[in-house]
C-alpha cells in the first residue's frame, strides 16, 4: 500500500513577566477567586509550598535542567550577540507529549535529548503530572499557568490511547478540526491569547491541510519582587553590548541581601519573588569570559552552583528590559541535540499516534514565541537604598559584593525547592526590541 506523508507540528507558546499587576496576583484559570486581605504580609497570605518529588523524579528533574542549559546554548549558537529567551520547561513538556506518540529510534532520540533514556514513559509521565501539580502550589500568589492543547486533522484520527494519555497526564484539551478551514488559525490564536493573558496573540497564520496533529504548550508566569527596587534609584548607565557598542539604558540600583555565588568564570545571583518559591537569577561572566562559555559551563555546573548559594549583601545594578523572542530554526536546534529521525519522513516513527497505518507522520516545524519584562514596579515591599561609602569605615563589616550587569549576561526564572528552570535566556542588548 502506498504511504501518504503527512506532517505533525509542535508549537510552543510561553510568556514570563515581572511587571507589576494592578491587582493581587491570581491564577488565570480562577479569575473570580476571592482576593485575600492585601494588608497582611505576603508570606502569610500565600504560605510557601516546597515541591515534593520522589528520588527518581528529582533525578529526572536534574536531567531536565541539563537539557535546559543545552537547549539555551544551542539557541544562542544560532545568533550569538542577539537577545534570546526560551522556556526549557515548555519545550520539554511539548517533547514529552510528542514522545508518547513515538516508538523505536524516534522515541529513543527524544528521550536521550531530554535525559529520559533510563526511564519508562510511565515514569516520565508521572514526573510531569507531579511537577505541574506541585508548581501550582509553590506560591499561590504568583500568576502561573501551564496549558496544553491538541488539534487533530479530522481526516486522520489520532489513536484513542495516545489522546487519552495526553488528556490524563498533561490535562490537554483535544479538538478534532477541519485543517482546511480558514477560521482555524483564529481559533488557535484565541486559545494562545487566552492562555498567555493576551501577550501572545498571533501564533499561527496558516495551517497546512496535510498536517495531522498540532501540539501546543503554553506557559504564563507573572510575579512580584519580594522587595521592590526604589524607583528614585533608577538612573541611565552604559551597557557594553557584543555587537552594537555601548548603549545607554535605565538601571535599577540597590543593595540587598540575596543568594549569591561566584567563581573564576562568573557571578551568580538570584532575587526572590513572592514568598521565595520562585527566583529570578542572573549569571554575569567575568571579564574575558563570554555568555556562550557560561551557558555551556552551567550545563555541568548548575547542580553544584545552586547548592553553594549563600545569603550575601550585594549591590545590584540591573538594567530594565523587555524581550520578545521567536525561534528562527528550532528544528535545527533539536537535531543538534540528537533528535534527528523525527524530522525525516522516511525515518520518523509515530505509529502509536495515528490510526491510519498507511500514513507516515513526521515533525515538520517547532516554533517558540516568548516575552519577558523586568522593571522596578514589579514588587510590593519596602524600598531599599543604595550602598553608602560609609560602610568602608566600619572594620567589623565586609564590603558588599557588586553585581553590575553592564555587559552581556545570562538570566532566567527557577523554582527554588525543586530547582526547576522555567525560563532562561541571554541578554546582549537591553535596548534591542
Amino acid at each position: 500500500m502506498q504511504k501518504v506523508i503527512l506532517t505533525l507540528s509542535v508549537i510552543i507558546v510561553m510568556f514570563a513577566s515581572c511587571e507589576k499587576s494592578n491587582t493581587a496576583p491570581q491564577v488565570i484559570d480562577n479569575p473570580q477567586t476571592e482576593k485575600p486581605n492585601p494588608s497582611a504580609p505576603y508570606e502569610e497570605i500565600y504560605p510557601r509550598h516546597f515541591v515534593q518529588l520522589s528520588d527518581s523524579q528529582k533525578q529526572i528533574n536534574n536531567n531536565c535542567n541539563r537539557f535546559a542549559w543545552d537547549f539555551l546554548y544551542q539557541i544562542n549558537q544560532q545568533q550569538i550577540g542577539q537577545n534570546c529567551f526560551v522556556s526549557p520547561l515548555s519545550m520539554s513538556i511539548a517533547l514529552a507529549m510528542l514522545q508518547n506518540g513515538a516508538e523505536g529510534n524516534t522515541l529513543d532520540q527524544i528521550k536521550a535529548a531530554i535525559g529520559f533514556s533510563n526511564y519508562t514513559l510511565s515514569q516520565v509521565n508521572d514526573y510531569y503530572n507531579t511537577l505541574t501539580t506541585e508548581l501550582y502550589k509553590a506560591d499561590a500568589g504568583v500568576e502561573f499557568n501551564l496549558a496544553n492543547a491538541i488539534w487533530n486533522n479530522q481526516n486522520y484520527p489520532a489513536k484513542e490511547q495516545y489522546i487519552n494519555t495526553l488528556k490524563t497526564v498533561f490535562n490537554a484539551e483535544f479538538s478534532i478540526a477541519n485543517f482546511a478551514d480558514v477560521q482555524l488559525p483564529s481559533v488557535i490564536n484565541e486559545w494562545c491569547s487566552k492562555q498567555t493573558n493576551g501577550r501572545i496573540k498571533e501564533m499561527v497564520n496558516t495551517i497546512d491541510a496535510n498536517a495531522v496533529i498540532l501540539l501546543f504548550n503554553a506557559v504564563y508566569f507573572k510575579a512580584q519582587w519580594n522587595e521592590k527596587f526604589d524607583k528614585n534609584n533608577t538612573e541611565p548607565r552604559d551597557f557594553t553590548t557584543m555587537l552594537d557598542g555601548v548603549v545607554n539604558t535605565d538601571f535599577m540600583h540597590d543593595q540587598r541581601k540575596i543568594k549569591y555565588y561566584e567563581n573564576a568564570n562568573y557571578q551568580y545571583a538570584e532575587i526572590e519573588m513572592g514568598n521565595g518559591a520562585f527566583n529570578t537569577f542572573f549569571v554575569l561572566p567575568t571579564e574575558g569570559k563570554t555568555v556562550t562559555e557560561v551557558a555551556q559551563l552551567l550545563k555541568t555546573e548548575w547542580d553544584s552552583v545552586v547548592t553553594k548559594l549563600k545569603k550575601e549583601d550585594v549591590v545590584c545594578l540591573i538594567p530594565k528590559y523587555e524581550v520578545r523572542f521567536t525561534t528562527k530554526d528550532a528544528n535545527s536546534v533539536l537535531k543538534a541535540m540528537g533528535i534527528s529521525d523525527a524530522f525525516v519522513p522516511s525515518l520518523a516513527n509515530f505509529a502509536p499516534m495515528i490510526e491510519d497505518e498507511s500514513v507516515d507522520v513526521f515533525v515538520s516545524e517547532v516554533i517558540q514565541k516568548t516575552f519577558f519584562a523586568i522593571n522596578e514596579e514589579s514588587v510590593e515591599a519596602a524600598a531599599v537604598t543604595q550602598i553608602s561609602n560609609a560602610v568602608t569605615c566600619v572594620p567589623q563589616q565586609s564590603l558588599p559584593k557588586v553585581l553590575d550587569l553592564n555587559r552581556p549576561f545570562v538570566y532566567g526564572i527557577r523554582e527554588s525547592s525543586s530547582g526547576t528552570i522555567l525560563f532562561n535566556g541571554c541578554m546582549y542588548n537591553p535596548q534591542e526590541k
